[in-house]
């Protein structure tokens, strides 16, 4: 059971669609939300704190947009043991999976 989930995208119709899809649940849950964002944006700040405690992330990215993403991964995640990374569809080239 996660204590907050946030789902973060570049596109903003995303997050809007994923909102609407999120307001037809009764109750709305309060442990949810969506935030537009530029990961690989050096400004996204608060994206970023949230990424630094996260204890799971869930990413559905293709390798190119893996490989841009993982050095900013490595420094925010630096201090954080017990976050686990989950790739759907590929793998984040150089790190050995955990099973």
């Amino acid at each position: 059971h996660a204590s907050h989930s946030t789902g973060i995208d570049v596109d903003s119709a995303l997050i809007e669609m994923a909102q609407q899809r999120l307001g037809k649940r009764h109750p709305i849950p309060e442990n949810i939300e969506f935030v537009q964002a530029d990961l690989l944006s050096e400004e996204e700040n608060e994206v970023k704190d949230k990424i630094a405690t996260s204890t799971v992330l869930t990413m559905y990215f293709v390798e190119e947009a893996l490989q841009k993403l993982k050095p900013s991964l490595e420094t925010l995640l630096s201090a954080n043991t017990t976050c686990r990374i989950v790739t759907c569809g590929y793998e984040m080239k150089g790190w050995k999976p955990s099973w």
